[in-house]
């Protein structure tokens, strides 16, 4: 585990990250993107691949149609977005999550 003070890639980017945190919790979780919500949908519940060790986390979100969105609950295995418009045939949500 690297403690030192800042990590300097050399403009090399890191891949295959389960996640990031900015806590002593690890993330298990990182990103979803392409998440295929139904047509007519204006609530989305997003499964995560693997379980959070709790709520304690930030998501965002970004639906692939003009709406508003909220994320109105974070559970361990997931959470909850809920929309001003409903998703229209092929809509999708990419979303990111931080601890």
């Amino acid at each position: 585990m690297f403690s030192g003070g800042q990590l300097d890639l050399q403009d090399r980017g890191a891949v295959r990250q389960s996640g990031l945190s900015a806590t002593d919790t690890p993330a298990r979780n990182l990103r979803g993107i392409g998440t295929p919500t139904p047509a007519a949908a204006k609530r989305l519940e997003v499964q995560f691949p693997q379980p959070e060790p709790d709520g304690a986390y930030s998501v965002v979100v970004q639906p692939n149609w003009f709406t508003m969105d909220r994320v109105v609950k974070k559970r361990p295995d997931g959470f909850v977005v809920e929309f001003s418009e409903p998703a229209p045939e092929g809509a999708t949500v990419d979303w990111q999550m931080v601890r």
